[in-house]
């Protein structure tokens, strides 16, 4: 019964959250009914899906509201910013004031919990400083594993798009037509991102703006130098397709120094495995019959 308590406030928690995720996910599908119109030839082929309006703006409650007005300018930024390379999947007010639910209710609650159970003992102690450290933390580690799933993603997909548009580009393409082909004929996150970025040139905004805002919606390095890449070339009068050629080869160089700096971290990362787990399981193994039967012969001889 004393874990009763505890187990109903996190469920009460954990509805709250999945109730925001879903209203926000909501406000997106409605967002969404708005289609951009497709202006030009190039992007007349794109395929006929709902894309969302430039401005994703996100509807939160009153008291998403309230917690978004009176936290800091700094945290807001900060927020949003995480969110945006999240794939904003709540509004930056829910967003705070589930941050809010866990620093001032979650938290305290918790910390009340753990004093009435154990006390000032040292087990009460070590369990309530690791509560003050990981309960506040919790929100902005959920959110920063969605940003590091999404660039991972973006990063797996960028090496083979970035060679179809090097292909597409010196095949005699223009670079909407080469964007357009990468759209078509790959899948996945970044795909989508390029189909945005066609809406949103087709729409009326500046090549070098869309460009900007495609490298801001992500913490990927290699959409980030491609973006920089393609709006330094249209600037400078650089060819674009010797530009793309250079910089696929980069990425696939900056790839492939990856996996060999990974692959020479693996001895390292199994060391404590081998040390803690598989080393006293040989020893077992090995020494085990022979303390056995040392032990075995000193009984019979003191016998």
């Amino acid at each position: 019964m004393d874990f009763l308590l505890p187990i109903c406030v996190f469920g009460l928690v954990l509805v709250g959250v999945l109730y925001l995720v879903r209203r926000s996910n909501q406000t997106v599908a409605r967002l969404g009914r708005h289609e951009i119109a497709s202006s030009g030839g190039a992007a007349a082929a794109v395929p006929r899906a709902r894309m969302p309006i430039l401005a994703e703006v996100r509807k939160s409650g009153a008291a998403g509201k309230l917690a978004a007005r009176v936290s800091p300018e700094d945290l807001r930024s900060k927020s949003a910013k995480l969110l945006l390379h999240a794939g904003n999947p709540m509004s930056l007010g829910s967003y705070l004031l589930l941050r809010s639910a866990f620093l001032f209710l979650v938290t305290p609650y918790a910390l009340y919990y753990l004093h009435q159970d154990m006390g000032f003992s040292s087990s009460g102690i070590i369990f309530s400083v690791v509560v003050l450290v990981v309960f506040p933390n919790l929100p902005p580690l959920y959110i920063k594993r969605k940003a590091r799933k999404r660039e991972r993603e973006i990063e797996r997909s960028m090496p083979d798009a970035l060679d179809l548009l090097v292909v597409c580009v010196e095949g005699g393409l223009s670079l909407d037509g080469a964007l357009q082909q990468v759209s078509l004929r790959s899948e996945g996150l970044l795909a989508s991102e390029f189909r945005r970025l066609q809406a949103e040139i087709s729409a009326g905004m500046a090549r070098r703006d869309a460009l900007q805002l495609l490298a801001s919606r992500s913490s990927s390095q290699s959409l980030s130098a491609l973006c920089t890449t393609i709006n330094q070339s249209d600037k400078m009068g650089v060819s674009i397709a010797t530009t793309l050629r250079t910089l696929s080869e980069t990425l696939r160089t900056r790839r492939r120094q990856g996996a060999e700096t990974a692959a020479r971290k693996a001895p390292i990362k199994m060391l404590p495995f081998i040390v803690f787990f598989m080393l006293p399981a040989l020893f077992i193994v090995i020494l085990g019959p022979i303390v056995i039967g040392l032990m075995q012969m000193f009984r019979d001889a003191g016998s």
